[in-house]
C-alpha cells in the first residue's frame, strides 16, 4: 500500500471539489496548488470596505461588487479580493464575466498581484484592474488600471494625500479616497 501523494497537474474541477483549508486561500496555477495564509484584518477591512463603494456605485446597473469568489482565468482558478460582475448563483465565475477584479497586495502574494494576475486577467480580458498596496505606515495607494491593446495601462491612483475619479465600468465613475476605506481611528480629519 502506497502513501504516495499525487502531486498535480490539478484541474480546475479538481479545486472546484477541494474542501476549505482554514485560514487559507487555495488558488490553482498552472496545475498546481498555491495557498497563502488568510490575509491579516486591516488587508480585509481595506477590501470590504472598497466593496460597499463599489457595490454602492454599481447596484443601479443590476452588478454585484463581492469579495471572494471563484474565478476561472482560462485554466487557471483565482479568487480575487473584490470583483464587479453580475450576480449568479455559479460556484465559479469566467473571466469574461468580470469587470473588475481587486487585489490588495499582502506580504505573501506581492509577486502574484503584480505580476502574475495582471498578466491573466489582461489576457481574458478583464476590462480593469486594481491593486492596492500599504505603505510602511500602513496606508493604502489603490492603482487602477484600463485594458489597452491586451495589456494594462495605469490610468489614476490615490493615496493619502490624492483621491481620483476613475471608471469601474463604461457607465459608472467613483471618487476614490482611501480615507473613506480605512478603519475611523486611521483616517485624517
Amino acid at each position: 500500500m502506497s502513501s504516495a501523494v499525487e502531486l498535480g497537474p490539478y484541474t480546475l474541477d479538481d479545486w472546484l471539489s477541494l474542501a476549505p483549508v482554514e485560514g487559507y486561500r487555495v488558488e490553482l496555477v498552472d496545475g498546481h496548488y498555491v495557498m497563502s495564509p488568510a490575509p491579516a484584518m486591516l488587508h480585509n477591512y481595506v477590501a470590504d470596505e472598497l466593496r460597499v463603494v463599489l457595490q454602492n456605485a454599481v447596484k443601479w446597473l443590476g452588478l454585484v461588487a463581492v469579495t471572494g469568489i471563484n474565478v476561472r482565468v482560462g485554466d487557471r482558478g483565482y479568487i480575487p479580493d473584490v470583483a464587479v460582475c453580475g450576480l449568479t448563483d455559479s460556484v465559479v465565475t469566467p473571466a469574461e464575466e468580470i469587470l473588475l477584479a481587486v487585489e490588495v497586495v499582502s506580504p505573501s502574494t506581492v509577486r502574484t498581484d503584480r505580476l502574475e494576475k495582471p498578466i491573466a486577467y489582461a489576457a481574458a480580458g478583464i476590462p480593469r484592474y486594481w491593486r492596492v498596496e500599504f505603505s510602511a505606515a500602513r496606508t493604502p495607494t489603490i492603482f487602477c488600471f484600463e485594458l489597452d491593446d491586451g495589456c494594462y495601462r495605469q490610468v489614476a491612483f490615490a493615496d493619502g494625500t490624492a483621491t481620483a475619479e476613475v471608471s469601474v465600468t463604461d457607465e459608472v465613475v467613483v471618487k476614490l479616497n482611501v480615507h473613506d476605506i480605512l478603519p475611523p481611528e486611521r483616517r485624517s480629519r
